[in-house]
């Protein structure tokens, strides 16, 4: 009687998270983080956001890219560009 409820009990404590890899961001995540660039069809740069998602510094480089770039009021492609060389962020 008591085995059965151990197994019980540690069956129900294991934790199970799904893995994310950073192919698996799309371009509609990228439009959710960022809904002003959506807001205005920025297109080309949602695009770019994504390219950097994909890269190894995945979504939190993408964000801490458009952070800066709109801090300095240029998040258009090109200020996003210049922001990501100065962070030595590749493409």
């Amino acid at each position: 009687m008591g085995k059965k409820a151990e197994f019980a009990q540690v069956s129900n404590r294991t934790k199970q998270r799904k893995i994310y890899r950073n192919t698996d961001i799309q371009r509609d995540d990228i439009c959710k983080l960022f809904p002003i660039i959506e807001s205005e069809n920025m297109n080309a740069e949602i695009d770019y956001l994504l390219a950097i998602a994909h890269t190894k510094q995945s979504l939190r480089g993408a964000i801490n890219l458009f952070s800066n770039a709109y801090d300095n009021e240029n998040y258009i492609c090109s200020g996003l560009v210049a922001m990501a060389d100065f962070m030595d962020i590749e493409v």
